[in-house]
């Protein structure tokens, strides 16, 4: 029998910190007008240790970006966003 704390989610692996720990080379891609969620099993087949949106210089929107960062945790491909600043929408 399978008690449900055996059903638990693992926590999504960090490559980029398990190789920098290691003293290897990291790679990294970044996009800032690919919009789909094939991007990280793009990126993973092409090497790439982690992939990077860049929301502050684009206009991909926070859903966007949380698709795709949510398409990549079967994969196990790091995700990095950088969020737009929110100062200039506050005035």
């Amino acid at each position: 029998m399978v008690s449900v704390t055996d059903r638990r989610p693992q926590p999504a692996t960090n490559r980029v910190k398990e190789k920098l720990a290691a003293g290897k080379l990291v790679l990294c891609i970044a996009t800032r007008q690919a919009r789909t969620p094939d991007i990280p099993m793009m990126a993973d087949a092409a090497g790439f240790d982690s992939f990077y949106i860049d929301m502050e210089h684009s206009s991909i929107t926070l859903d966007t970006a949380g698709t795709v960062c949510v398409a990549a945790l079967g994969i196990g491909i790091t995700r990095l966003v950088r969020v737009a600043g929110h100062a200039a929408r506050c005035r």
